[in-house]
């Protein structure tokens, strides 16, 4: 049994790095668009998408509540880091691959843009930390002029503006 276990873990998608710079958001002709609209409803029906930003915004409220390390005698944590640094890790472990998950679930998908709407300050706050979370909001913003009339306030584009200008990205 332990054998199987092994055998298992050896192939198990989690064990390896997924390129997700790599992956494409337009249709690679393996199967009819019905099959990608069938999975992105999918991920809204079962709550998945809800549960992800849920997920992202617990984090980043803890990474801001982490206290830093003091100049004396850093205090580190058993893994090596200070308590800062080891939620910063945690954050981007769990932040890009839901962001990647967010940018498919909402691709020319202008109904689970509207579901994630409601937590667009969830994806600005993000945008200092992880580049596809600027891709999720480019992409509602860009696309669904009904999300820009009734889910987007100006305080927010105020707040992701000038994210974007105080980040090293080019426009």
């Amino acid at each position: 049994q332990r054998k199987d276990t092994r055998a298992l873990s050896a192939i198990s998608p989690l064990t390896s790095a997924l390129d997700y710079a790599g992956l494409k958001l337009e249709d690679h002709g393996g199967g009819p668009k019905a099959d990608v609209d069938m999975r992105q409803d999918l991920l809204k029906e079962q709550e998945i998408l809800r549960i992800a930003l849920e997920i992202l915004s617990m984090l980043d409220t803890k990474c801001s509540q982490a206290k830093p390390a003091k100049k004396s005698g850093r205090r580190r944590r058993s893994s090596g880091l200070t308590e800062v640094e080891e939620w910063a890790m945690i954050r981007k472990k769990v932040a890009t691959p839901s962001f990647w998950l967010l940018l498919f679930a909402i691709n020319k998908n202008p109904p689970n843009q509207m579901h994630v709407a409601d937590k667009l300050t969830v994806f600005i706050a993000y945008v200092p930390h992880e580049l596809v979370a600027t891709k999720c909001i480019v992409q509602m913003l860009s696309t669904n002029m009904e999300l820009q009339e009734s889910k987007v306030e100006a305080t927010a584009i105020e707040t992701f503006i000038g994210m974007i200008r105080s980040t090293r990205m080019k426009a």
